[in-house]
């Protein structure tokens, strides 16, 4: 199960962002959304909503290209396009239900940058 997912200089992303599974339990009104294992209390799911143009679909894509990455040993990931690094930063941290969490960093550094600047 994903818990939590950090991107740096990946696609639109410059500086670090953490799309995290972890429950706010503050409230318990959606506490049916929430299972407990490790003492970690974590959404079942959840939804990426926000205005246009701010990453949504650039995220989505990196879960994709993440995904393809594991399975099919593809490598397509895409430097930030708006400065010239080619090195980017992928944290995923994986939770077994049952006993443990695994995390992934990973680090590439990219052939070519696709920068947009002039």
């Amino acid at each position: 199960m994903l818990y939590s997912l950090k991107l740096k200089n990946v696609e639109v992303f410059n500086n670090e962002i953490e799309f995290s599974m972890n429950a706010d339990m503050r409230t318990k009104r959606f506490s049916t959304n929430v299972i407990n294992t490790l003492n970690n209390d974590i959404v079942k799911a959840s939804a990426i909503y926000g205005p246009n143009n701010t990453g949504k679909t650039c995220f989505i894509r990196i879960i994709e290209n993440i995904k393809n990455a594991i399975l099919k040993s593809n490598n397509s990931f895409n430097s930030n396009i708006h400065i010239e690094d080619t090195l980017i930063e992928i944290e995923i941290s994986f939770i077994d239900v049952y006993r443990y969490i695994y995390i992934v960093f990973h680090m590439i550094r990219l052939k070519s940058s696709m920068c947009l600047r002039n």
